[in-house]
């Protein structure tokens, strides 16, 4: 009997810093997803030694020039770039850190490919469009039902502990 083939999630992060604590959590996840068995692929606008701690990792990592802004949706070969390789690796999953990359990649996902957004902090205003959302405590949990009202209940809202 053949084993069914790992899963394959992709991840969406962006930031400035050298050691930003999104990328923090971004990289906890990727490990942590690897770990169980899964296949990660990082889109990622990083500074280059955050990049390489990626690949260290052992996930795939691909730079994206403009993940950390809105109007990346708005470039069509970008858009078709993301969707090729989503399809290409079987993507069962997309999990998303920045927030300015969920119009690119609800374009880009599949039917039937759920948006994971993780919420970080206060500003959450472009996550709740995802499948599912991630909070890391009660009180976040408490703002994003609030900020959704009806629309709560067509949702996915998780309190999971922040992983580092």
């Amino acid at each position: 009997m053949t084993k069914p083939p790992a899963p394959h999630l992709l991840q969406a992060v962006a930031c400035g810093g050298r050691r930003d604590a999104i990328d923090e959590v971004a990289l906890s996840h990727a490990r942590g997803l690897m770990e169980v068995g899964a296949r990660v692929t990082t889109l990622a606008k990083l500074p280059a030694p955050r990049m390489a701690a990626h690949r260290e990792s052992g996930a795939r990592v691909e730079h994206v020039g403009m993940l950390d802004t809105t109007l990346s949706a708005a470039n069509p070969c970008l858009v078709l770039r993301v969707a090729w390789r989503m399809r290409r690796e079987g993507v069962r999953g997309v999990l998303i850190h920045t927030g300015k990359a969920y119009p690119l990649l609800r374009l880009a996902a599949p039917r039937g490919v759920p948006l994971i957004s993780v919420c970080h902090g206060p500003n959450f205003g472009l996550r709740l469009g995802a499948d599912v959302i991630l909070c890391l405590n009660a009180e976040q949990e408490a703002r994003v039902r609030a900020a959704l009202g009806r629309r709560a209940a067509n949702k996915r809202i998780l309190v999971l502990p922040n992983p580092s």
